[in-house]
Parts: C-alpha cells; structure tokens; sequence
C-alpha cells in the first residue's frame, strides 16, 4: 500500500491517528467496512451478473486455468449456487473443442450438476490437447527419396528443329511434406511458455507471483487476510507499549 489510491488511503489514517493520539478503528470490523467503502467496486453483484448474460465471459484465447478462476470469482461474486446453473454457464463458455470433448466421453463424463467435476475435467482435457499439440509439432517427416527413371535409347534425330519440337521448361514439382522450418516454427509456437494471470508476466505462475502482496494484484481474500494480520500486529504493540508503560510506573512506585 505504498502507492496510487492506497497510498493516499494509508496517509490519510496515519494523520488522523497522529492528530487523535488513537488508532483510527478501534475493531477488525470497522477497518473490513471502511476498506470495502474504499476499494471495492460499487453494484460489484450487479456487474458479475450482467456480465455472465453476455458473451464476455466465454474463454476465448484464455487458458483454461485463467477462464476457471476467473469464472469461479463471477459466480461467486453474482450469488450463484444452483449446480445446474453454473454448469450451463460454465459450458457455454468453454472452446467448442473441449465442450464436445466433455460431452462426448463415454466414461468419466461429469455429472451437470457437479460444477467443481466440470472445473477439473475441463482442466484435464486442455492439457491432453496441449501434449497433443507439442508431441505433434515435435515430430519430423521421413525424408524424401529421389526416385531414378530408365529410359530407352531414342533414334538419331534430324539436326533440323522446329519451334512445336522445342520441349517446355519443366516446372516446379511441389513438395509433399513441409519444409524443416515451418515445423520448427510450428514446435517454437507450441512451446510458448504460459503466463501468470495474475500480473501478466511469463517465467511463474499465480502461487508464485512477485507481486501477490502488491494490493492492485490480490483477491479480496487476500486483501482480508493481510488487513486482519495488519490489525493483528497493531493490537500485539499496543499490549506490548501497554504492559511496558505499567512496568515501569511499577518501578518508580517501588522507589
């Protein structure tokens, strides 16, 4: 909370503790409700729902980790909890190819009232298809043979040549099998390494994001979690200054 809008949110209780000589909230409960005031999106409910009525949710380009947790949040934040109606949800904004591929399994296939199966099958088959494509790009075509042509002694010709004798150019045969660069092109695509969806970046994913104790980059769990041990560190110090300042009036009433 050192910059933007929670820095200035930050500043602003400092001073008024300053002024007051006290904490500004007294209770875990006050500080939860302020920063909701604060931070949180007003009508947040309202949004998720209008939201999961449109085709803004669908997965798209996403990977499949970042459209389940994404997906998860909406439905918890629109107050969702009929089974059969998240999985709809949930289905119709799947990839065509792994929708069917679900559908079509003739055992294992999920129950259409169990979202958290769908989550985890769903996961399952994107990586199948993902192995799928890199063993695929990593295979090379056998090499082509050239191929030999006997042909019979011709008789001696005329030296006399006519323009209808003159035999075309031969043209360009196209070859059967890609060219080794368009393969490796095709392997160098498939291996691209995933990105974090929580900041962007490539080289780890969200558990081990560099910036998972940045605010503008935490779920609302997070942000709880951190404000209760914040509040929590504050009580600990002022019992600490309390049970010292005692201890000492004790000393100088001794003397």
């Amino acid at each position: 909370m050192k910059t933007g809008r929670a820095s200035l949110f930050v500043d602003r209780i400092l001073r008024i503790e300053s002024r007051t000589g006290t904490s500004r909230y007294s209770t875990w409960k006050e500080f939860r409700q302020a920063f909701q005031e604060e931070f949180f999106p007003k009508n947040e409910r309202q949004r998720a729902l209008t939201r999961l009525e449109t085709n803004s949710y669908h997965q798209n380009k996403r990977s499949m980790d970042e459209y389940v947790d994404e997906f998860k949040d909406l439905i918890d934040v629109a107050g969702y909890s009929e089974g059969l109606a998240i999985v709809m949800k949930f289905r119709k904004g799947l990839r065509r190819d792994i929708q069917d591929q679900i559908a079509q399994l003739a055992h294992g296939r999920p129950d259409d009232g169990d979202p958290s199966a769908w989550y985890n099958v769903a996961l399952c088959c994107a990586e199948n298809l993902e192995s799928n494509a890199l063993f695929h790009g990593a295979i090379r075509p056998p090499a082509t043979t050239s191929t030999f042509r006997s042909f019979a002694p011709t008789p001696p010709q005329s030296q006399t040549f006519s323009p209808s004798r003159i035999a075309p150019a031969p043209q360009a045969r196209t070859p059967q099998y890609p060219v080794p660069m368009d393969i490796d092109a095709t392997k160098k695509k498939a291996s691209t390494p995933e990105v974090c969806y929580r900041c962007g970046e490539p080289g780890h994913r969200k558990p081990d994001c560099p910036r998972r104790f940045d605010i503008r980059h935490m779920t609302m769990d997070e942000c709880e979690e951190w404000m209760q041990e914040k509040v929590l560190r504050q009580d600990a110090e002022e019992i600490a200054r309390k049970e010292s300042s005692e201890e000492k009036n004790e000393i100088e009433s001794d003397f």
